[in-house]
């Protein structure tokens, strides 16, 4: 009898976020603490205005029934980065561009109304046209790996809003 086994979705959120802001070179996704509830995710920023961004811009926490994963930006002395502030929605692309400048899935910001009839802004950050692909236990696929684009994968891991600005991670289109 074959025993199925399924990674439990905080290893799925870990690696997510490794697997996405860990591409960054100056950024470092520490293993997945699981020593206590709720669990952490570390990730360790040296630039503090890029800690600052990330921490203003990711999810921040996960809850998962009884479990719960949090999401920590830390410095290299694991202190706690405060989020920055954005006032507008310059400032909040500006958030995006500083947290996401050196990683190599991210190519560019941008600002424009969600439907061309609206006057509200949206703000978009671009991702490669790449896929994310880790081990996963993944029933549905023949090799058991967890399969999205990037753009997904940061629409997961990335806030929906930011001060109430709406914040849509797209695909950048290749031609």
């Amino acid at each position: 009898m074959t025993v199925v086994h399924v990674s439990p979705p905080w290893y799925t959120v870990w690696n997510q976020i490794h697997s996405t802001i860990g591409q960054d070179a100056s950024v470092t996704v520490e293993p997945l603490d699981t020593s206590h509830n709720p669990y952490v995710v570390e990730i360790v920023v040296k630039d503090a205005d890029k800690g600052a961004a990330l921490a203003a811009i990711l999810v921040p926490s996960y809850p998962f029934g009884g479990v719960s994963v949090e999401v920590q930006v830390v410095d290299v002395s694991g202190k706690p980065y405060q989020p920055a502030v954005a006032k507008d929605i310059q400032g909040v692309a500006n958030l995006f561009q500083t947290a996401l400048k050196e990683n190599p899935l991210f190519t560019s910001i941008e600002v424009r109304p969600y439907l061309p009839i609206q006057s509200s802004q949206v703000v978009f950050p671009i991702f490669a046209a790449t896929v994310i692909q880790f081990y996963n236990d993944n029933m549905v696929d023949f090799y058991g790996n967890y399969n999205n684009t990037a753009a997904a994968v940061f629409h997961h891991i990335l806030l929906q809003a930011v001060n109430g600005i709406t914040v849509l991670a797209s695909t950048k289109l290749n031609q």
